[in-house]
């Protein structure tokens, strides 16, 4: 009994040591992580601020260097501006004197042709005096022949413009379908590949939540499982305390019932063995029994230490 017992402390110390072993590292792995994440962390502000510092040295030196480049160069910025502003102003005055010769030259040619004008009717005034008439009818042919020829000549280009439209809208519907379909196609394209994008990505969120689920109920049929195993374990211990204590006591029965038939029958008869053989024939028995089970004990122990490394994965 006293094996056994330290057998069962044994192993309750192991399992202690394993979970607290567990524990442990699971802590130590968030510290390590909370560590690691800090120092990542300095270091990025780190890297930010040299950068930034480096940044502003360059800059610093880049608008010193443009300063003392104006300063060096002052004398020719302000040559060239005094040449460029000379000649925006002889431009200017250039122009002026262009503007005013054309002014002259315009108001010249209008007078030279408003006066032709005058002259021309006052010549045709005079001229239909004497040829009134047949200058009326000529008049009159002319704007028929005009009129008659302006409207073939209408009715022409309004044929020509209708064929034309008509080729032209043809052409406009043909390179709206076509771009319509080349539209079409390309709008599928971008859809089926955001589709496919925005499927890929669905399957992996449902993938992930899965493996999570199915993580959980491993974990809980695990938990319950070693649940189960500790019950299992706990109740064989307390049949096992029970059923030794039904053998001490039924050893002790025995004892005291064959000790009263032994005094009952009072002395053994003759050819008979004595008290002394009935008790080492008992003794015997019970030192077999004994071992048997001991014997029987420690496999049930083993089968129970295979089980419990077969369910802890060693």
């Amino acid at each position: 009994e006293k094996r056994y017992e330290l057998e069962q402390i044994v192993l309750q110390s192991a399992a202690a040591t394993m979970i607290q072993s567990c524990a442990r590292r699971q802590k130590a792995k968030a510290k390590v992580r909370g560590i690691r994440d800090g120092r990542m962390e300095k270091m990025h502000w780190a890297a930010t601020t040299i950068r930034k510092q480096y940044l502003m040295v360059v800059e610093v030196r880049r608008l010193h260097e443009l300063k003392r480049r104006f300063k060096a160069d002052e004398g020719a910025i302000v040559v060239i501006q005094r040449f460029a502003r000379g000649f925006l102003v002889r431009l200017r005055l250039v122009k002026g004197r262009t503007s005013l010769l054309a002014r002259i030259e315009a108001a010249t040619n209008i007078q030279k042709t408003w006066r032709g004008f005058l002259g021309c009717r006052k010549y045709e005034s005079r001229a239909e005096v004497f040829y009134s008439r047949p200058i009326a009818a000529a008049r009159i042919q002319r704007y028929w022949r005009g009129s008659v020829v302006r409207r073939a000549l209408r009715r022409r280009r309004a044929a020509t413009a209708r064929g034309m439209f008509e080729v032209a809208r043809a052409r406009f519907y043909a390179a709206q379908r076509i771009q319509a379909v080349a539209r079409g196609g390309q709008v599928r394209h971008r859809l089926r590949s955001r589709k496919a994008a925005v499927f890929h990505r669905v399957v992996l969120i449902q993938r992930a939540f899965r493996l999570y689920l199915t993580r959980k109920v491993f974990w809980y049929r695990a938990r319950d499982k070693q649940a189960v195993v500790i019950q299992r374990q706990a109740r064989r211990l307390l049949v096992q305390r029970r059923l030794q204590q039904v053998h001490q006591y039924a050893a002790i029965v025995q004892v005291s019932y064959r000790a009263h038939l032994r005094h009952a029958e009072g002395s053994p008869k003759t050819g008979e063995q004595g008290p002394s053989s009935s008790k080492r024939r008992a003794d015997a028995a019970r030192c077999i029994q004994r071992f048997w089970r001991q014997h029987q004990q420690q496999l049930e122990q083993a089968r129970i230490w295979e089980e419990w490394k077969r369910d802890q994965g060693w």
